[in-house]
């Protein structure tokens, strides 16, 4: 968002991550050291983060094996 609108960037990174609960902070942390778009000081790293409190058992389990 600028000026009250949403903008696009061609230099502009998004990323969606999928990890554990317990790797969030972590992950956080990372982001913040490693901003893909530091060059744009316009733009503060945008985190949001969803706890996994029900979905497909097997889903649940696999990120959790993955991370």
């Amino acid at each position: 968002m600028k000026f009250k609108s949403q903008t696009e960037s061609e230099a502009q990174v998004k990323i969606r991550m999928v990890t554990a609960d317990n790797r969030i902070p972590a992950l956080i942390k990372f982001i913040l050291k490693n901003n893909p778009n530091e060059h744009n000081t316009d733009i503060v790293p945008d985190i949001v983060a969803t706890h996994f409190n029900q979905g497909s058992k097997d889903y649940i389990k696999w990120v959790k094996e993955q991370t």
